[in-house]
Order: structure tokens, then C-alpha cells, then sequence
């Protein structure tokens, strides 16, 4: 049998009407079905607001209804798949974004809306722990990291998580940060990062980062910091004199890899120049072209790589540990050209063990895709430290000094993938492009591993006269002469003398006198304070920090006054405003942003870089007055 196209139409249109009806009909019998159940429930929390409203009040029946609606809705919630909160914020999202041409004072505004919204939505639960659940949830919509307790089991903590997603300055920060990172995963998509766009970080990102170092160094330069004694300093002019200088960074860096590589020859360890690269799926480009990656898996970008290597890292010193093998060294984290990371590190070990180092290397290395073409050479690479062509130090400093202030360079070079260099970049321009890279991804450019923290040593360097008989009574002279050696090598940056007078690599002689820091802002415990240093085997410490430091913003160094002034020159109208704890808080974050403290290394760095507090980090105590703890060379 045959149809005409007229009788075909004819057909549909019919089958279409009575899929119509049928589709209607199911709709009347779910909600005959739903009625009666909603209609339930809607009179029983009637019931029970009308009961709390009359014998607690509006506010306390309010509360009871939203408790009410909550147990109600949470197994709906929890089939459902995005919770009500989730819903809100995508809403919310959709009418209120952050694009990449934000400036700060967008961002502000932003913040501030985010965190109206996040003190509403805490007021609609009586405890923490549930406001904590939908707040949580309330940030994830907006792609937002949480604020995460100390210690989760401790109410104390919860609280002052909550206080802080309800507060302006925890909401600016995370936007700042959030919306950097989504640009750049922007720009990495649309192919503005590699070699032959924007080396290492997009144009925006770069443009983003200089105007955010710029309001730093203008609110530090419009901040004072005043002792007890009427002493004024400007924080601006001492953040260029601490490790903020990516000059004294280095120089500091390269001071303890020479030490370390002292104390290496003293114990007849032998040295190894280790690369790690991760696999082609984390490159979005290819070099030195910078085409598309056809292998890149379109999820893996710098943050992402950083955290692989990390873990690989882990499970490397996890096996070493198992296997009793003895080591310490630096690793530097630098980009290629399109942003993803590698690592280079310098690691000294017995001779005996550097082939089991090596080999546990290469093998968690080779873990992921180790069939690709190329990964057996490019992936893991080893060079011995050849002591007749230079020193440790030789090796390392050319990628210390590129990551920081590019001293010496003109230059700077990538590998492709056969292993050639190409160039990419003046040496200048990349450094800074490196620097902001790290800071975007929230990556640690240079750590550390196995040796003394580096918090003790810089503390010593506060120290500029021998601590006599005088000083100390209690203390024997063999106790003297040990604290003299260590304070003297650190004076002198002798990096390997002091170790050695500390007692090595794996024995502390000393350790950090601290106190108990002030309750923050959110209602948490404050962090312990450095005072001074004690013996490890205990005794009265020896102060290195001495005084009561408060910061007034809004006011200049007076020009009549001579440097280090122990006179306050401020009277009258002129006289500075005290900071208030919001304000305070946020120069705080500020010098720590310039000073590199959130991409430092992990260690203990022994400064308090907490604005505000006892002993201010960056200063030094004695006669001459507080001068940068570095102002004298690393």
C-alpha cells in the first residue's frame, strides 16, 4: 500500500495530537498524585509555625519552620541532583558573572554582594555545623574553594570557617584568585599561551598581575609601621629590602644550596641533576610551533599538572623512606611554554644509593602513558654533578635565576621535543611572566627537601652582637661558645657552617621560642608567635624580637625626619589613622602576596609576616633599629 505525501502529513500530524493527549494526561494524573501529599505537609508545618509563633514568638516560629521544611526537603534534596543552595548560586551566577575585564573595583563590589547573600543564608540555621554544609554548597556554585576548618571536630573551628565565607575579604580573595584561574583556562582554550602568544601566562593574565603588584606596593607604600619607641619604617621601602626582592630571593637560595652542598662533600655524598616532565595529555601546545596538542586530554592545565607531580613526588620519598635512603636538595617547578610544569632538582645521597634513587625516580616517572612515543627519554633525565666542571650551585643557579630576577640573562629557552633550545622570551620579561605564572596557579616554585628549616636561620641573623656570660648566667660555657658558631656563620651567610653548628642535616640543636598568638578575627585560635630562639633541650630563650609594632596607613615618612627616627614627627591634623581589623588584615595579605610567603617554600620561615603583632617579621631588633632581616646579603 501506498501514501501520498498529503496522507503522510496527515498521519504525523495525527500521531502528534495524540501523543499531545497522552503526554497531557500523565501530567493529570502526577499532579492528582502530588496534590494531596503537598497540600499534607503544607497544613503540618502550618500547624506547627502557628504553634511556635504563639507560645516562642515570630522569629523562634520562623526558625522552627525552616528546621521544619528541612527535614522535610532533605530526602528530596538528597535524590535530587544539585541541592537547593547549588540552584540558588547557579542562578545567581547567571545574572552576576565576572568576566575577564573585571577590575578590582568590580571585583569589591562582587565580593560584597557574595557575602550579604552568604550572611543570609547562615541566618536561616541555628547551628554551625548545618550553615557550614550550605554554605559549603553556596561557594561551589560560583566555582568558589571553601574555607576549610583546622580541625573539623572542633566547633571552634567550624564557626570561624563559617565566619569567614559570610566575610568581604575571604569572598575578594577567592574571587581574585578564581576569576585569574578561569581567564587563564580561557586563554589556554582559545590558544593564547604557548611560545608564539604569551610565553608561560596570557597577556591578560600578566596585565592582571602587574596592576594587582602595583596596588600592593602602593598601599605598603602608604602604610608605617611604629614601635613603642616612636621608631616609624615604611613598609614599602622595607618589603625591597626583604625576600619580596626576587635579588635578595636569589641570593639567598644560592647561599644555602653552596652550604648544602658543603655539608654533601663533607660527608663524601655524591650529587645528581634530576628533570622531571609530565606526559604529552598535560601540553596543550606543541614546541617550538605551538599548535594544538592533538594528545591533550582538554582537563589538564598547570594547577592540575603541579598537583601530579606533587603526588608523584610523595610516593617517590614514601618508597625511599621505606628503603632507608638518605637524602636532601632543591627542586625548582618551571614552566614550559605553555604553562605546564616540570620539575628540575638538585639531590645529594650516598654514593651507594644514588642508582636506587635514580631508578625510583624513572619508575614513577614512567607511570603514566609510558608507551608514547619519546617518554623514555624526554619523560625522567639524570646528570651526575661533575665536580670538574663546576659546582652544584653552577647547575642549578641559571634556573633559580630565571624563575626570580633574570640577573645575567639576556635570553630565555625552552626544549622541544627533540631535545633542542629554542628562544622564547627576553630573560626580564620572562622571569616576571614565571613569577606571576606561579602566583596565578598557586605554585611553589622552589622547595626545599631533607634539609634544616630555614626559620631558625634567619632568626639567628636578627642577632648582630654576641650573647655573652652577662646575658646569660644559667648558661655553661661550652653552651656560649655552640650559640656564638651558630649565630656568627648565620651573620656571615656561611650556610654550611651554621647546619654544622646546629647539629647537621638530622640533629636540632636549636629551635623556635614561640608564644601564643591573639584569636583572629574569625574567632579562631591564633597562630603561635616567634619570640626568640631556645636550646632544643630546653632553658630560657635568648628575644630576638622585642617590640609592639602598630600600623597606620594613609600618612608618609616625614621629610625632616632622619632614617630610623625613634620620634613620632606626626601631630595635628596631619597625624595618621590607626588601621582598622579589616584594613589591618588585608595589608597583611598584601605583603604577604609581595613578599612571596604564599609561594615560598613550605618550611617554617621563621618570620611573621602577620602585620600587626608582636615583633613584626621583617624587622630587626638591636641598637642600629630594625632593619630587614636581609638588608646585609642572605
Amino acid at each position: 500500500m501506498t501514501f501520498s505525501p498529503l496522507s503522510v502529513r496527515a498521519r504525523r500530524a495525527e500521531f502528534e495530537a495524540y501523543a499531545k493527549r497522552i503526554d497531557a494526561r500523565d501530567a493529570a494524573r502526577r499532579k492528582a498524585l502530588v496534590r494531596p501529599f503537598r497540600d499534607v505537609i503544607g497544613s503540618q508545618l502550618l500547624g506547627r509555625w502557628q504553634t511556635t509563633r504563639d507560645a516562642e514568638g515570630f522569629n523562634a516560629a520562623t526558625r522552627e519552620l525552616n528546621r521544619a521544611v528541612r527535614d522535610v526537603m532533605q530526602p528530596m534534596i538528597a535524590r535530587a541532583p544539585e541541592s537547593l543552595a547549588r540552584f540558588h548560586a547557579r542562578r545567581i551566577t547567571q545574572r552576576d558573572v565576572l568576566d575577564e575585564h573585571a577590575g578590582d573595583a568590580k571585583v569589591r563590589a562582587w565580593a560584597a554582594r557574595r557575602a550579604g547573600e552568604a550572611v543570609s543564608l547562615r541566618n536561616q540555621y541555628d547551628g554551625d555545623d548545618d550553615a557550614y554544609s550550605a554554605l559549603v554548597t553556596y561557594t561551589g556554585g560560583f566555582g568558589v574553594e571553601p574555607a576549610r576548618p583546622l580541625r573539623p571536630d572542633d566547633p571552634v573551628y567550624v564557626a570561624g570557617a563559617v565566619r569567614r565565607m559570610c566575610a568581604v575579604k575571604w569572598w575578594r580573595r577567592q574571587a581574585r584568585v578564581t576569576l585569574t584561574r578561569r581567564i587563564e583556562r580561557a586563554e589556554v582554550f582559545a590558544g593564547r599561551v604557548h611560545c608564539r602568544a604569551g610565553v608561560y601566562l596570557s597577556d591578560t593574565n600578566v596585565r592582571r598581575g602587574v596592576e594587582a603588584a602595583q596596588r600592593n606596593a602602593d598601599m605598603l607604600a602608604a602604610t608605617q609601621a611604629v614601635n613603642e619607641d616612636g621608631e616609624t619604617f615604611n613598609l614599602g621601602e622595607l618589603a625591597e629590602k626583604s625576600l619580596s626582592n626576587p635579588r635578595i630571593a636569589f641570593a639567598e637560595m644560592m647561599v644555602r644550596v653552596k652550604g648544602l652542598e658543603q655539608i654533601a662533600d663533607s660527608l663524601g655524598w655524591s650529587g645528581t641533576f634530576e628533570t622531571l616532565t609530565l606526559a604529552s595529555h598535560f601540553h596543550p601546545r606543541l614546541s617550538p610551533s605551538g599548535a594544538v596538542n592533538p594528545k591533550w586530554d582538554d582537563e589538564s592545565f598547570a594547577r592540575e599538572g603541579q598537583q601530579f607531580l606533587c603526588k608523584l613526588w610523595a610516593k617517590v620519598r614514601s618508597t625511599l623512606r621505606r628503603l632507608s635512603v638518605d637524602y636532601f636538595g632543591l627542586r625548582v617547578a618551571e614552566p614550559h611554554h605553555d604553562g605546564t610544569p616540570h620539575w628540575h632538582m638538585l639531590i645529594w645521597a650516598p654514593l651507594r644509593c644514588m642508582g636506587l634513587l635514580r631508578d625510583t625516580l624513572r619508575r614513577f616517572a614512567l607511570q603514566d602513558s609510558p608507551d608514547e612515543p619519546g617518554a623514555q627519554r624526554v619523560r625522567h633525565k639524570s646528570e651526575t654533578i661533575d665536580r670538574a666542571k663546576g659546582s652544584a650551585a653552577g647547575y642549578l643557579v641559571k634556573y633559580v635565576a630565571k624563575n626570580t630576577a633574570a640577573d645575567g640573562l639576556e635570553r630565555a629557552l625552552d626544549t622541544d621535543d627533540d631535545g633542542r633550545d629554542y628562544d622564547i622570551a627576553a630573560a626580564a620579561d620572562a622571569a616576571l611572566r614565571a613569577r606571576l605564572w606561579a602566583r596565578a596557579h598557586g605554585i611553589r616554585q622552589f622547595q626545599f627537601f631533607g634539609a634544616p628549616k630555614i626559620g631558625i636561620y634567619r632568626e639567628f641573623r636578627r642577632l648582630r652582637e654576641a650573647v655573652t656570660a652577662d646575658d646569660k648566667p644559667t648558661w655553661s660555657p661550652a653552651q656560649l661558645d655552640l650559640f656564638e658558631r651558630a649565630r656568627s656563620a648565620a651573620d656571615e651567610s656561611r650556610y654550611g657552617d651554621f647546619v654544622q653548628a646546629c647539629g647537621g642535616i638530622s640533629v636540632e640543636r636549636f629551635k623556635l621560642a614561640k608564644v601564643d598568638g591573639e584569636a583572629n578575627v574569625y574567632g579562631e585560635p591564633g597562630r603561635e608567635v616567634v619570640r626568640g630562639i631556645v636550646f632544643a633541650a630546653g632553658g630560657t630563650p635568648v628575644v630576638t624580637r622585642v617590640h609592639e609594632w602598630t600600623i597606620l596607613q594613609g600618612a608618609s615618612r616625614p621629610e625632616v625626619a632622619a632614617p630610623w627616627t625613634r620620634v613620632s614627627n606626626c601631630n595635628g591634623g596631619d597625624q595618621p589613622r590607626g588601621v582598622s581589623c579589616d584594613e589591618e588584615s588585608e595589608i597583611g595579605e598584601r605583603f604577604e602576596e609581595i613578599a612571596g610567603g604564599k609561594q615560598g617554600e613550605s618550611e617554617e620561615s621563621g618570620c611573621d609576616q602577620g602585620i600587626g603583632k608582636v615583633g613584626y617579621g621583617r624587622f630587626r631588633c638591636g641598637n642600629g633599629g630594625p632593619a630587614a632581616d636581609t638588608a646585609h646579603g642572605p
